[in-house]
């Protein structure tokens, strides 16, 4: 897993957030316990100054037993009021100037009734000292360095008052600024330690959070994705009945239209004895003829119907192959010469090749038509076919108009359904050649060919087992 950047963006915001309210509440706490030990101390003097100046009758002891008292009442009247929190920041940041002043004032008061004073004023610098040590707990750079010069003032006015000289003033100055750099560096520490602590915490809650936010959008897809799922079984299921519905509609539709052509070939045969009727016998022939191509399309639909679902398979036999390309362009010969289209074969006539002669041959019966659907006067169609190395090259070219570029992507997918510079892909006829030679184990495309405007080729396995016995007119089964 990524680690999180905290020192940018968002997270940084909220690191020195989190970073502020740590120190304010580390340093609330803090204060608090400090007046606690101030009310300790400040009860412990109260002690000994009754212990030595009352019971031994140390005269300085006694003399600040007032000053004592006083200190440790307003300690404990500053400890209740560090409940309140307006109360607290201002009572902890300005109790260390109480401290020296305390000290200052007690320890002049008790230096004329002194033995020795300047054991007394050399005592002070301890309580200085402790004084320092007590601000640095505040984790307060600014305070620490002021309390300290303020005792060091202190200390300095102390041993001027027992005539001590300018050198030992430096030296405690010295040694409570050492004091200072200790605690200093402590309470810098400290802080240290609280900003680390402070930074994997956030990290920590804004792991959580980016994990409960990664869990609640994977529940969110996997509940869409489920709906997708069902939406996509309902519409699978539609679409097979669909199919189902079509075949069976397309199916039933065979045996109408061939009765039908029967009919039409029945009344031309009749019309045709009479000889008074060649224009009916034309029109009839007119109408057996687009009733061919309707069969030819209704058997293509089964045929991808069946190609689709797999049930159709390849049956492949010996072929002589320019016989059956002959056979196909004469099948189209009435509709080329009304249109002044010349049709050419092309093929050597020792030429055999292993397929499913019926799927090949309406196959190449599609890409005929759908050339004739453009192919008007002086326009040439050749249907072609060579053996390159194993491969068996079906084509089938024209002169007429080009496939525009735009549509090229998509002639051979099904029911593509494009404007009138794209009619070049016939409804379904495209997508069965494909699927036919997908069966076959080979190709169909566009092909660019200088020498003509349009040129489709199949590349077909030349060789292979046959299938025995033949399948019998399964197209219109």
């Amino acid at each position: 897993m990524r680690s999180l950047d905290l020192t940018s963006g968002p997270a940084k915001h909220l690191v020195e957030e989190a970073l502020a309210k740590a120190l304010s509440e580390l340093r609330s706490n803090t204060a608090g316990r400090l007046s606690f030990v101030r009310l300790l101390a400040g009860a412990g003097f109260v002690a000994l100054s009754i212990v030595l100046g009352l019971v031994w009758q140390r005269p300085g002891w006694a003399a600040n037993l007032p000053f004592v008292i006083g200190y440790t009442a307003l300690a404990a009247l500053a400890h209740l009021a560090m409940r309140r929190a307006d109360l607290r920041e201002l009572l902890g940041q300005s109790w260390p100037f109480l401290d020296v002043l305390f000290v200052v004032m007690a320890t002049l008061h008790q230096l004329p009734l002194a033995r020795h004073p300047e054991a007394v004023a050399g005592w002070s610098s301890g309580l200085f000292a402790f004084v320092v040590v007590l601000a640095a707990i505040t984790l307060r750079p600014r305070l620490i360095l002021v309390a300290t010069a303020c005792a060091w003032i202190g200390q300095a006015l102390l041993l001027r008052e027992v005539g001590a000289g300018f050198s030992l003033m430096i030296a405690s100055g010295l040694v409570l600024g050492l004091v200072a750099v200790v605690s200093a560096r402590g309470a810098q520490r400290l802080e240290s330690l609280a900003a680390r602590l402070v930074s994997e915490e956030v990290a920590r809650r804004m792991a959580i959070e980016r994990g409960e936010e990664l869990e609640l959008a994977n529940d969110r897809i996997a509940q869409v994705n489920s709906d997708l799922e069902s939406q996509h079984a309902r519409l699978a299921l539609a679409q097979r009945d669909a199919e189902t519905m079509s075949s069976l509609l397309v199916h039933d539709m065979k045996q109408p239209l061939s009765s039908i052509q029967g009919i039409l070939d029945l009344v031309g045969d009749q019309l045709a004895r009479r000889g008074d009727a060649k224009r009916l016998v034309e029109d009839l022939g007119v109408a057996r003829t687009q009733g061919d191509r309707l069969l030819a399309m209704i058997a293509d639909l089964l045929a991808i119907a069946r190609l689709e679902r797999g049930l159709l398979k390849a049956k492949k036999q010996r072929t002589e192959v320019s016989s059956l390309l002959r056979h196909i362009a004469e099948s189209h010969g009435v509709r080329a010469r009304a249109q002044h289209v010349e049709i050419v074969v092309c093929a050597p006539d020792e030429l055999m090749a292993t397929f499913d002669r019926e799927l090949v041959e309406r196959s190449l019966e599609n890409l005929i038509s759908n050339a004739l659907t453009f192919a008007y006067g002086g326009v040439r169609v050749e249907v072609s076919a060579e053996r390159c190395g194993a491969t068996l090259v079906l084509a089938v070219r024209n002169s007429g108009p080009r496939v525009p570029e735009e549509v090229r992507p998509l002639l051979f997918d099904k029911f593509v359904t494009r404007d009138a510079r794209a009619r070049h892909n016939a409804g379904l006829g495209l997508y069965f050649c494909r699927l036919v030679a997908e069966a076959h184990g080979g190709s169909v495309a566009l092909v660019d060919d200088p020498q003509w405007a349009v040129n489709f080729v199949a590349r077909l396995p030349a060789d292979g087992p046959e299938d025995t016995p033949p399948e019998v007119s399964r197209l219109r089964t």
